[in-house]
């Protein structure tokens, strides 16, 4: 069936259609341009296409089944879209190296990914050696994002104590750069 868009969202659709990959990156931090995810008949995600402009703030709304959540695991290459491209930073998920776009995106799920029986500071130390800091770096580091996010008095207690808003500041903290840009 036949959607009806806004006029935002087709000039949108439009800006996106007619500019060139390499000029949008100029502007755009991320493209998404026809992006499609199919599962045998079913279509998740179909055809959908936006820019996020640098420093943008921008939100992806829609009703329960959207395809919201499948959109962003395309994003973020958990999934292969059926048809379309993303570029982050002018550089295509489907044709770069991962490890390029992964260094250059945080995402934070709907639902915690956090293992319960790790303390938080176990959980940033994880994924501080999967990110390559200097491991005699990481300590300093933890307890100043964890300060940083006030949560430093919860940081040696297990996950499952935590309440949502706690989950919420590890589960930010870890999609974070603070590799640089929040510490330094």
């Amino acid at each position: 069936d036949m959607q009806v868009q806004s006029e935002d969202v087709q000039a949108e659709e439009q800006r996106i259609q007619f500019g060139l990959p390499s000029q949008l990156a100029q502007t755009d931090s991320m493209i998404v341009q026809n992006l499609t995810k199919k599962y045998k008949e079913f279509s998740a995600v179909n055809n959908i296409t936006f820019g996020v402009r640098k420093a943008e703030c921008f939100g992806l709304l829609g009703v329960n089944g959207a395809g919201k959540t499948t959109t962003f695991k395309m994003i973020t290459g958990a999934i292969k879209p059926t048809g379309g491209s993303v570029w982050i930073n002018g550089k295509c998920t489907t044709k770069e190296d991962m490890n390029i776009i992964y260094s250059n995106i945080g995402y934070c799920p709907q639902f915690d990914g956090l293992l319960d029986q790790l303390t938080g500071r176990e959980t940033l130390r994880i994924i501080s050696q999967i990110r390559g800091i200097d491991p005699t770096a990481i300590d300093e580091r933890i307890d100043a994002l964890s300060q940083l996010l006030y949560f430093s008095k919860h940081i040696n207690k297990k996950v499952n104590s935590y309440s949502g808003g706690t989950k919420r500041k590890l589960s930010f903290a870890i999609v974070s750069d603070f590799r640089q840009r929040l510490i330094e």
